[in-house]
């Protein structure tokens, strides 16, 4: 179950934040969207209902997840940039993802929207300096101040994370 919960295992943030390790976070930001729109293209109605694993979101509401995240992820850059120290706030992204509407919206909506977001948070991404990475914001869940270093990781890593829980639930394991 383990397995199936983490496919590339979990978040594990790096000691030191190179600037290498950032643009490559970049690119994966950056590429999401287009994984995403091929794993689509490629996808018949009936598999937007598959599930990587029992109890498990289907992929349905991994996709609609992924752009809900992202535009809370891109809203937290945005007021960490802009804000001294700023706390988040969380979000019940189980309630989110079983709202009656997102059974019923096209995907095509959350696809169309994580291209357009990615466009504007990559291009963000690639004009902040070495300083606004080293920017914090408070992450009441965890309880301690979180660099924007430390959320590109994490939202690189969740991008291949939910990539892999689509590619399970495709495999027809």
């Amino acid at each position: 179950m383990e397995d199936l919960r983490y496919p590339i295992g979990k978040f594990s943030p790096p000691e030191v934040f190179t600037s290498s390790f950032i643009e490559d976070s970049i690119l994966d930001i950056q590429n999401f969207p287009i994984a995403i729109r091929e794993k689509v293209e490629s996808m018949h109605q009936n598999d937007y209902l598959k599930v990587y694993r029992e109890g498990g979101w289907n992929v349905r509401q991994v996709i609609q997840h992924c752009a809900d995240s992202h535009l809370n992820a891109f809203t937290r850059f945005k007021l960490a940039l802009t804000e001294d120290k700023p706390t988040i706030k969380n979000y019940n992204q189980d309630a989110w993802v079983k709202r009656k509407e997102m059974k019923e919206e096209p995907i095509e909506w959350s696809v169309a929207f994580l291209e357009n977001l990615h466009l504007k948070w990559t291009h963000m991404l690639t004009h902040m300096t070495e300083d606004e990475f080293a920017l914090k914001f408070v992450h009441p869940e965890f309880e301690k101040e979180l660099s924007l270093s430390y959320l590109t990781a994490l939202y690189s890593w969740h991008c291949k994370h939910h990539l892999g829980h689509i590619e399970l639930a495709l495999s027809d394991k």
